[in-house]
C-alpha cells in the first residue's frame, strides 16, 4: 500500500464522526496505535525533507548566485576582447594604408631618379621587391 493510500484510509477511518473538520482535536484513545505511530513517523520523515529542501534551496541559490557572477565576469572579458579585436582590426587597416602610402613614395623616387641615379634606383626597386 503507498503512503497516500495509508493516509488516505486513515482519513477515511478518523473522519467519518467529524465530516468536514478534518484535522480538528481526536480523542488519541481511539487511535489505533499503529496508525498513529505510521502518522508520527510519516511527519518526521516530511520534517526531515522539508530540511533537505530548504538546504537544497539554499545551495541552489548559492549557484545561481555564483553563475550570476561568472556570467557578468564572461561578459565583460567578452567585451573587453571584442574591443581589443576592433582596436587590432582598425591598426591593422591603418598600417596597411601607410605601406600602401611608403611604396608609392618609393615608386616615385625610383621614377624620379631611374634616369638621372640608375644605382639609386635600383637599390630603391631591389627594397620594394623586398617587401613584397
Amino acid at each position: 500500500m503507498t503512503n497516500k493510500e495509508r493516509l488516505e484510509k486513515i482519513k477515511v477511518k478518523y473522519n467519518a464522526g467529524n465530516a468536514g473538520k478534518l484535522g480538528e482535536f481526536i480523542d488519541l484513545k481511539l487511535v489505533n496505535p499503529y496508525d498513529l505511530k505510521y502518522l508520527i513517523e510519516r511527519v518526521q520523515e516530511l520534517e526531515e525533507e522539508n530540511i533537505n529542501l530548504k538546504a537544497i534551496k539554499a545551495g541552489n541559490e548559492e549557484l545561481i548566485k555564483l553563475v550570476d557572477e561568472r556570467t557578468e565576469t564572461l561578459e565583460n572579458k567578452y567585451l573587453a576582447l571584442r574591443n581589443i579585436h576592433n582596436i587590432t582590426l582598425k591598426t591593422g587597416e591603418l598600417v596597411a594604408e601607410e605601406n600602401k602610402r611608403y611604396k608609392q613614395a618609393m615608386q616615385n623616387a625610383i621614377n624620379a631618379c631611374r634616369y638621372t641615379n640608375p644605382e639609386v634606383a635600383y637599390i630603391l626597386q631591389e627594397a620594394l621587391e623586398g617587401e613584397e
